[in-house]
């Protein structure tokens, strides 16, 4: 080829098309935005499942819980030092929320089986509503008040304790006793609970006292 045959040929420089150039910077955007997406949304799903299935921590407050029952016997009410509270509702929240797809899934078996209506449809989507809104078991609220310092001895509380208990119809069950501490059980149909008593220092009085409460 001669160099005037070269020279006359035309040379043609493609340049990258704008649409390839933003086509991988796109493709990134979406992908970063994806990520951040599915990030923030297992971090709102984690949130979630802490707050429902976390296992329920007592509360401190001022007071007795207005549910309290009002005939339990209390030694010496004015000199309580704390008092904590964990409400049927709390401790419910987490074993109802994990029992709502289980009985979605298994009351429309559970109705087909019994045939209990002619209406299928209807009794299928009451009998989901009345399980759903029925809890899967009791749950009890649970009050524990606590006494420091007391002047009494643990023997003398220890009885107090037993009798006024007695007094009330429940079951009481001295379940330790030793020479630092002494522990006592109590049962009914509705309200049960432990009185615990600890005194390890051989100082006149008691340490400390804290009982328990469950009801409904």
């Amino acid at each position: 080829m001669s160099r005037e045959e070269y020279d006359d040929r035309t040379v043609e420089i493609q340049e990258p098309a704008i649409n390839e150039i933003k086509k991988p910077r796109s493709c990134a955007k979406r992908a970063c935005g994806s990520g951040c997406g599915c990030a923030a949304l297992m971090i709102v799903l984690l949130a979630g499942g802490m707050w429902l299935f976390a296992p329920p921590k007592p509360e401190k407050v001022t007071a007795l819980p207005d549910e309290f029952p009002a005939s339990f016997p209390l030694y010496k009410p004015e000199s309580i030092t704390g008092i904590t509270h964990t409400s049927a509702e709390r401790k419910k929240r987490g074993p109802e929320a994990a029992a709502i797809i289980p009985k979605i899934v298994l009351t429309p078996v559970f109705v087909w089986l019994k045939r209990a209506d002619t209406d299928t449809r209807t009794s299928t989507w009451r009998a989901i509503r009345e399980a759903i809104s029925t809890p899967i078991t009791t749950y009890t609220n649970t009050t524990a008040v606590t006494w420091e310092g007391l002047g009494a001895e643990p023997e003398f509380i220890d009885e107090w304790y037993y009798n006024e208990l007695s007094k009330q119809g429940l079951a009481v069950t001295r379940i330790a006793v030793s020479s630092t501490s002494r522990a006592l059980r109590f049962t009914d149909t509705d309200v049960n609970g432990a009185v615990s008593i600890d005194d390890h220092t051989p100082s006149v009085g008691t340490d400390s006292v804290t009982i328990r409460v469950e009801y409904p």
